[in-house]
């Protein structure tokens, strides 16, 4: 049992040779990614999910139905991209796989996207608002004002 390990253990008996740290799997999970080749993929596409800008960098999510992988567009390659990713956008983003130790994620580092059109979610969206409009439902002599103050709360 790793050293280290046996100090976080505070001395009970795993029954294993075989434990390590976050840190040690994490850096071997790292060496595996680096290393696999069948990785590397000319793009890979989805729809933009929780854009937003932090130092610079565009972090955003690629979302494919109910999976997702968090995208990174460093600052010095934005003016290099095609276009830049924004909420309700469907894209292809090429780059390189990336695992991210101290957090013990995968990302994609994102050298460039491609627009691909209107998401998934904001086609659905358009196509609801279309069907509640000609039902009328959406008109303004149907809209209700909310309440100063509510009678009732549910919880």
């Amino acid at each position: 049992m790793d050293g280290r390990c046996r100090s976080l253990a505070g001395g009970v008996d795993l029954d294993s040779d075989d434990v390590v740290t976050v840190e040690t799997l994490n850096d071997e999970i790292a060496d595996l990614i680096d290393d696999q080749t069948d990785l590397n993929h000319d793009s890979v596409g989805g729809d933009v999910s929780g854009c937003h800008d932090s130092n610079s960098h565009v972090h955003f999510d690629l979302v494919f139905g109910a999976v997702s992988i968090h995208c990174v567009l460093f600052g010095f390659r934005r003016s290099q991209t095609t276009v830049e990713p924004e909420a309700e956008m469907q894209v292809a983003v090429r780059g390189e796989l990336s695992f991210y130790e101290p957090r013990g994620s995968c990302s994609i580092l994102v050298t460039d996207v491609v627009d691909m059109g209107e998401s998934d979610y904001s086609q659905i969206y358009s196509e609801n608002k279309q069907l509640l409009t000609e039902d009328s439902l959406l008109a303004d002599d149907r809209k209700q004002s909310l309440p100063e103050l509510p009678r009732t709360i549910g919880l």
